[in-house]
């Protein structure tokens, strides 16, 4: 019986190694602070990251923080647009032309990544219309 709880409690521990090893390596930590964060060898690190369903975890994991800082940024784009629009107002000759080089930089941006969008939309429409 004592067996059953030994090979429990060593899967038990392996999951949580792996858990925090995923979460401290999609969070860009290197392999030798990963393994220092799970408590485990940099040996066991590398050997992990030689499994492709591991990779893919640790690729999802980043894939999720990436997700939720976009979530975070698009929540305060509209208070920060607002704000270099008021700046556009200010009687600081230098103050309004650090906020329309803020606008135009970031707009040109948006428009060149609307218009890939919708180039590639096109094709993938192009493609799906041939392969029927």
């Amino acid at each position: 019986m004592q067996q059953v709880s030994v090979a429990v409690e060593n899967k038990d521990e392996a999951r949580r190694r792996d858990e925090t090893l995923i979460l401290a390596l999609s969070r860009g930590a290197s392999q030798q602070e990963a393994a220092t964060e799970a408590g485990c060898h940099r040996a066991t690190v590398v050997r992990r990251m030689k499994s492709l369903k591991f990779r893919r975890r640790v690729a999802k994991a980043r894939e999720q923080l990436i997700d939720e800082g976009i979530g975070s940024l698009s929540s305060k784009i509209k208070a920060a647009l607002e704000a270099l629009a008021d700046l556009l107002k200010s009687e600081s000759e230098i103050t309004k032309l650090g906020a329309a080089k803020a606008l135009a930089s970031m707009l040109l941006p948006l428009r060149a990544q609307q218009d890939f969008e919708a180039r590639l939309a096109a094709i993938e429409d192009q493609l799906k219309g041939s392969a029927r």
